[in-house]
């Protein structure tokens, strides 16, 4: 089997490395600077990363079995853009992402391509050509379901796929992941992660804080947990309001010393995922014509400040 991965980033190459008895392209931009090395948590010694970097035009001469996304958000677009015009139906899209949308962009603008949906705790940083992994995450790999809804008439043969019937790729990371399983509803898993990033990401960013320091501004947590929950349970998602917010609580705590990952991205100047978390909770509240003038500020104040693209 043939697997490109999107990117030359911490989780593409983790990838690369799980999958290192797959013929493996790296479909980069360039190849100026490319990771070479990937060193393991409590190891000392680097491992190669047999993996070959390509330019990400080589989806015009190699037809892929599966190609693996790990993007953030806003970094969609020019995914989707470079792959379009060269995509054969054949080639399978595994979208790696926190955020939700992803999968609905992939659904409208591949309609013909097997379209799967995953989310890992794997987790490293990179050192100059290495990738130093901190932790042996977990993998959750499913069909996006919450999405099929009128207008997408055309996707309803993803309610008839299951883990048995996957397309080949899927077993593969299934098999070589240390820490993957099938997810019957990886819609609800992405869904709750998106109401815990909601809360606690833009407004540490906003607040300049670290997460548990939002114990410190309840008032501005409860407020944001309304609207988010508002919002999620007019959508269809089904869930227990009260068990959701005490797990909101637990992240905050058990992550009380970190910054999160959009504190980071706004004070260092970069684009922030505020497109894939608020941003999309903002559209589903406009179509379904609720108010929530909360999730509104907190999306422009870090829309208005954020490094434009």
């Amino acid at each position: 089997m043939t697997i490109g991965i999107i990117g030359n980033g911490v989780i593409g190459n983790i990838f690369a490395h799980y999958l290192n008895s797959q013929p493996i392209h790296l479909l980069c931009r360039h190849h100026n600077n490319p990771v070479k090395t990937l060193t393991l948590p409590d190891a000392k010694n680097a491992l190669a990363i047999n993996a070959e970097v390509q330019t990400i035009e080589s989806v015009f001469k190699t037809c892929y079995d599966a190609i693996i996304i790990p993007v953030k958000y806003h970094q969609l677009d020019s995914v989707i853009n470079a792959l379009k015009p060269n995509l054969a139906a054949s080639t399978c899209l595994i979208l790696i992402q926190n955020g939700v949308g992803g999968g609905e962009l992939l659904q409208q603008n591949f309609p013909n391509n097997d379209i799967y949906i995953g989310t890992t705790t794997d987790a490293g940083y990179l050192v100059n050509n290495n990738v130093q992994m901190t932790a042996y995450g977990r993998l959750e790999l499913g069909i996006w379901k919450s999405a099929l809804r009128a207008e997408n008439l055309n996707h309803t043969k993803n309610n008839s796929i299951t883990e048995q019937n996957a397309h080949p790729a899927i077993k593969t990371l299934l098999q070589y992941h240390p820490n993957a399983c099938w997810a019957e509803s990886v819609d609800t898993i992405l869904l709750s992660k998106l109401a815990i990033n909601a809360v606690i990401n833009p407004l540490t960013a906003i607040l300049n804080i670290k997460n548990g320091q939002l114990r410190d501004y309840p008032n501005q947590v409860s407020q944001l947990k309304s609207e988010v929950f508002c919002v999620l349970q007019a959508y269809g998602f089904v869930f227990e309001a009260d068990a959701l917010s005490k797990r909101i609580d637990e992240v905050i705590t058990l992550t009380a010393e970190n910054y999160s990952s959009m504190h980071q991205d706004f004070r260092n100047k970069r684009q922030t995922e505020i497109d894939g978390v608020l941003g999309f909770l903002l559209k589903q509240a406009n179509i379904l014509e609720l108010n929530v003038p909360n999730i509104v500020r907190l999306f422009n104040d870090i829309k208005n400040k954020e490094k434009p693209r």
